[in-house]
């Protein structure tokens, strides 16, 4: 991903844990966001990359709904410093649950949550 990313930049990138079928990884963007500090991507990039590239992309559908306070909490947790991993792991889980959510359940998401 790290290759890719540096090939083509962080414009409309997003990374997917693919936590669907098969062998899948739930971690694997946290993953990606410690490989991308590693190779000298800022936390920037990371929060473009893991947050702010798939809310652009998924607020299309109309069906996105983020409370500001959501909004602030993912910014923060994805800037802090790479050794706090247990911000980035919740930041990376929530990123794959609004996947997934909005992917196949088809509705608003709130923080990966299906709406009621």
């Amino acid at each position: 991903m790290v290759a890719v990313l540096k090939e083509f930049g962080t414009d409309r990138i997003v990374v997917n844990s693919a936590a669907d079928w098969g062998r899948s990884d739930p971690l694997k963007t946290l993953r990606v966001a410690e490989a991308m500090l590693a190779a000298g991507f800022d936390d920037g990039d990371v929060d473009k990359v893991l947050w702010q590239n798939p809310v652009a992309f998924y607020a299309q559908s109309g069906r996105l709904e983020l409370s500001d306070e959501d909004s602030a909490t993912n910014s923060t947790a994805l800037n802090a410093d790479a050794a706090n991993a247990d911000a980035m792991n919740t930041n990376a889980m929530d990123a794959t649950a609004m996947n997934t959510a909005a992917t196949y359940a088809g509705s608003s998401v709130r923080r990966g949550e299906p709406k009621e």
